[in-house]
């Protein structure tokens, strides 16, 4: 087994990995008798959350062709988020704007670290983009930082960002939120979790509903003899 990381924005780390796979699948059936039946190769490709290109997947198929298609052996693939990553978004509502006396602008929505934890864990960078109609777009531009609303230092979405200027209750896009979203979301600060809600060209499903406060603290009690 061999593990060469994730977020991986060129095929040829795959070319090499797959070429000592294939020496040591060669190396199994020959030396020990054993032929493997599945042979998974695992995911790792990039997928582009900011200003990244991805991988190209043809160029991948012709190295998996290449280094591992003559192995009568079914191939697994696990893309993961390079599937989901993109299939979602998470909306958020500007609760208010404001101005530190150094000038800096922020922009404080009310969604945060405890809905996706990415930017706070790794410093991740997720595009925002403002909901607003095709007239709006004519709004002037100006530069500020995107942030949550727990008071936690490393709850910032985005950094000196340049967009469209916004207003109290407009609503955001935080883009490519469809991996380590909901998955890695907490209750942290007792904040309840967001509706989820699934949705093609033609439908719109609530497949998790908006928890209460009531409903989040439902498990908890008081000893008697306090």
């Amino acid at each position: 087994m061999e593990h060469i990381g994730s977020q991986i924005f060129s095929v040829e780390p795959f070319r090499k990995a797959y070429q000592r796979l294939s020496i040591f699948i060669d190396k199994l059936a020959n030396d020990e008798g054993i032929t493997l039946r599945n042979i998974d190769l695992g995911g790792g490709i990039g997928i582009p959350y900011m200003s990244q290109e991805s991988a190209d997947l043809d160029d991948y198929a012709r190295i998996v062709r290449e280094t591992l298609g003559h192995f009568n052996a079914r191939l697994i693939f696990e893309p993961g988020r390079l599937i989901v990553g993109d299939a979602g978004v998470l909306l958020a509502n500007v609760e208010y704007l404001k101005t530190a006396p150094s000038g800096r602008s922020f922009v404080i929505l009310d969604t945060g670290m405890s809905e996706i934890m990415r930017p706070a864990l790794y410093d991740a960078k997720h595009p925002i983009l403002p909901c607003i109609r095709y007239d709006e777009k004519q709004r002037p531009k100006t530069t500020f930082d995107i942030v949550g609303p727990i008071c936690e230092s490393s709850d910032i979405f985005l950094k000196n960002q340049e967009a469209h200027i916004m207003h109290p209750d407009d609503t955001v896009a935080i883009m490519v939120s469809g991996a380590y979203g909901m998955c890695m979301a907490s209750n942290y600060n007792t904040r309840p979790f967001p509706v989820e809600i699934l949705c093609d060209e033609t439908h719109i499903t609530v497949i998790r509903s908006r928890k209460t406060f009531a409903e989040l603290i439902a498990d908890e009690t008081l000893p008697d003899w306090i």
